[in-house]
């Protein structure tokens, strides 16, 4: 990595582990803290407890005696909570060590030494200065906290003193108070009789709302289901199809097959024929006439074939050669492949090319010849 964007990278990671350490330092619970905010609770109860002795207090008194009591209650849950925010904030500062840990692993990875040296240096310096600034914090923090103790303390005492010299009121105003009493009673009945009353209805609505929405899944249910029927009904559809165009293409090639077959045996019967022919024909013309007039047009088609190089012996193809007058070669078709289509195109093109083909002028011995198959292939 160049030079220049290290030491950036650098002064970021160095900037979030002062942050995260000022934040841990910050948040650390004290072992004096915890001394000193566990005792103004106890005295606070004891007061408590002295003002619930005093069977004699009179109703106003009462309350004023509760309320501090709820204050001091509330002083103690407010403590507390600040305690489990101190234990958050551990936690979260163990988590940010597990941060700074990883992040200093990638320094020390990818910073050169003087630029860790730099970053150490820099850190050391601004977590004096904020542990010195936390601790004068903590210092007044607990300046702070001593003092409405003591505060809460002298409250306590003068409301004590108070009590006495209304205790005499009280007593006055006691018969007044259970009055007001009564009628907050009566109030809060009807009140609560009026609350139960909504409850119902809020229960009756939240019931039948309850009943729409089973209808409505009810509903929905039955249209997924609908709609898993009607893709299956294509599906199977679209098999039935698969299969039919199958079925067609199996029937086709079954009768294409079958015309291939038709076709051969034509061929072979048409072959048949010739060769019935010439063995007719040879009963009126001499044997060994017929015989060399044939092997001359083999002959001729040798001389005049260029047959295709690494032929595998035992391959041939058999030509049907029309023949005209003079022995030209009017037609010639393939009567039976050799599978190779290079042979049977140059046979074929050997035959033309050899034309006019040597036959008899004898005009009965030349119809034998005006249909023959020749073979032209590999020698075995």
């Amino acid at each position: 990595m160049n030079a220049t964007y290290k030491r950036p990278l650098i002064f970021a990671v160095v900037l979030h582990v002062i942050a995260l350490t000022l934040l841990f330092w910050r948040f650390a619970p004290s072992h004096d803290a915890k001394q000193y905010t566990v005792q103004p609770d106890v005295d606070v109860i004891k007061a408590v407890v002295v003002m619930e002795q005093s069977p004699s207090v009179k109703p106003d008194a009462h309350k004023k005696q509760q309320a501090a009591a709820e204050k001091a209650e509330a002083e103690l849950k407010r403590r507390q909570l600040e305690e489990v925010k101190l234990k958050e904030a551990q936690a979260e500062a163990q988590k940010i060590a597990d941060v700074k840990a990883a992040a200093e692993k990638i320094a020390q990875e990818k910073a050169a030494s003087e630029a860790k040296a730099a970053a150490k240096n820099v850190m050391q310096e601004e977590a004096l200065k904020l542990a010195a600034q936390q601790k004068a914090e903590k210092e007044a923090e607990l300046k702070k906290e001593k003092e409405q103790v003591v505060a809460a303390e002298k409250a306590a005492q003068q409301e004590e003193a108070k009590l006495e010299a209304q205790k005499e009121a009280a007593e006055k105003a006691k018969e007044a108070e259970l009055k007001k009493e009564e009628a907050e009673a009566k109030k809060s009945e009807e009140a609560k009789k009026a609350a139960e009353e909504k409850a119902i209805k809020e229960a009756e609505a939240k019931k039948v709302a309850e009943q729409k929405a089973a209808k409505e899944a009810e509903a929905k249910k039955a249209a997924e289901e609908k709609a898993i029927k009607e893709a299956e009904a294509k599906k199977a559809a679209e098999q039935k199809a698969v299969k039919e165009a199958e079925a067609k293409k199996a029937a086709e090639e079954k009768a294409a097959k079958e015309l291939e077959q038709a076709q051969d045996q034509a061929l072979q019967d048409q072959i048949t024929k010739e060769q019935q022919a010439i063995e007719a024909s040879k009963t009126k013309a001499s044997q060994s006439e017929v015989d060399r007039y044939l092997a001359l047009i083999q002959q001729a088609l040798e001389n005049n074939w260029t047959k295709p190089p690494n032929l595998e012996p035992g391959t041939y193809c058999l030509l049907h050669v029309q023949i005209g007058p003079g022995g030209v070669v009017v037609n010639v078709s393939i009567a039976k492949s050799s599978g190779n289509p290079a042979l049977d195109n140059s046979a074929r093109a050997a035959v033309f090319k050899a034309s006019p083909l040597p036959v008899p002028d004898d005009p009965d011995l030349f119809n034998s010849f005006r249909q023959i198959t020749l073979k032209a292939g590999a020698e075995d």
